[in-house]
């Protein structure tokens, strides 16, 4: 866990709009992508394994440099494992998105075009089932000043506490239903903890994206119309400090 002493603890929050629409394949094996599609596939012996024997499924997106690629993999059946492969043989895999072993989730900002592979397949070898993949590819990363919003800002005493102790600061934004919003919170003073609540009273969080306890992040396609309230706090209560 990263922590702080007694100064006030520095972050940074980033509040990015994208469109977009959603692309996947269909079928199983090696396919071409169709926009706006969720693939329903499986896992089956006779498919094609990787090098270390676990099957594969692969789906292919045309993607263009400078596009946002998310897929998301979920599956009730084995212990999911997505790699994205772009067309120069680069990879970014995931296993267990946020812990699930049932889901896996791969993010990345294009730099080049082309036809970038999706492999679908398990943590272990010789692992079937069905799955499902969703696949969505957002516009130009490099948002205009419309699309993102950008805060800086320091955890300290006499700030606003949770009922659990830790300190908080509060940013709200407006949202239409079915936008895609992405929130992202970095500090390298402590452990920066998000959690959004939607203008219904429903709320999503996140601590420690991918495993890494310096940044929280959370992906989202806006449920309704209204008002989203942003909460920054942190892991812990009392995480307050320097910024060394």
């Amino acid at each position: 866990m990263v922590s702080c002493s007694t100064e006030p603890c520095f972050y940074g929050l980033g509040i990015y709009g994208r469109g977009g629409s959603g692309v996947g394949s269909t079928g199983k094996g090696e396919q071409a992508a169709q926009a706006g599609n969720t693939v329903r596939g499986d896992l089956s012996r006779g498919d094609e394994t990787l090098n270390s024997g676990e099957y594969v499924d692969v789906h292919y997106v045309d993607v263009q440099a400078g596009q946002h690629l998310t897929a998301n993999l979920t599956s009730s059946a084995f212990d999911t494992y997505l790699i994205v492969r772009k067309p120069s043989g680069g990879t970014t895999d995931n296993d267990d998105y946020e812990g699930s072993t049932s889901r896996s989730r791969v993010e990345v900002d294009a730099d080049e075009s082309g036809q970038w592979a999706i492999l679908v397949t398990s943590y272990e070898a010789g692992e079937t089932g069905a799955y499902e993949l969703t696949t969505s590819m957002g516009g130009q990363t490099t948002v205009s000043s419309s699309d993102a919003r950008y805060e800086s800002g320091t955890l300290a005493s006499g700030d606003q506490t949770l009922e659990s102790g830790e300190y908080v600061d509060v940013y709200t934004f407006d949202g239409r239903a079915g936008e895609q919003v992405v929130l992202d919170l970095r500090s390298s003073d402590f452990d920066p903890y998000i959690f959004v609540r939607f203008p219904g009273g429903d709320q999503e969080d996140n601590d420690d994206h991918e495993g890494d306890a310096t940044r929280s992040l959370l992906s989202l396609a806006l449920p309704e119309d209204g008002q989203y309230r942003v909460t920054v706090t942190s892991y812990q209560p009392g995480e307050t400090g320097d910024t060394a």
